[in-house]
């Protein structure tokens, strides 16, 4: 019997209504991005993302970013798909109104192309910071992250150089 009262509280202790909090939940959200290449400046456009929240501590994050620049009458375009997940945590400051800084990392597709050849064309580990702010089902995040991928160029020019992105994002918390 002993052991059938422990099992059931381990149970309830581990249910997800039990660890569930007003934070939990889906989101989704439209912002503007911004890429830097070795510390020049590579475009800026939007980004799009979902996203989870499992509670006040863990999120996972997935985003798309376009974004496009102009440099001498050459056209510059860069894309970037990001699959990854967010530890922090969410201070309830009162009346439904949360801030979350935290530290953010994962894996991404980079494509950059300029006139339709693609120079970089690589899949790498990101790290970054943010802060996500959010007022009863509306949130505001601000993230940065870098991450190194692979230029090459007509086989004159092979190697590492680092991308940074900076993006802000408003959306909505389901």
């Amino acid at each position: 019997m002993k052991q059938l009262i422990t099992l059931g509280l381990i149970g309830a202790a581990l249910s997800t209504s039990v660890i569930a909090d007003e934070f939990s939940g889906a989101r989704i959200g439209l912002g503007y991005s911004e890429i830097e290449l070795e510390d020049e400046d590579a475009g800026d456009g939007f980004k799009i993302e979902v996203g989870y929240d499992f509670n006040k501590i863990i999120g996972i994050n997935l985003s798309y970013e376009m974004t496009t620049d102009t440099e001498d009458g050459i056209d510059i375009e860069n894309k970037a798909a990001r699959l990854g997940a967010d530890l922090g945590y969410a201070f309830n400051t009162g009346e439904s109104f949360f801030i979350k800084p935290y530290i953010t990392g994962g894996v991404q597709s980079f494509n950059s192309e300029v006139e339709g050849f693609s120079f970089i064309d690589d899949t790498t580990s990101y790290y970054g910071l943010g802060l996500r702010m959010q007022y009863q089902n509306f949130y505001t995040d601000i993230s940065f992250n870098k991450s190194e991928v692979n230029f090459e160029f007509l086989d004159l020019i092979d190697e590492e150089i680092e991308l940074t992105q900076t993006n802000i994002t408003i959306g909505y918390k389901f």
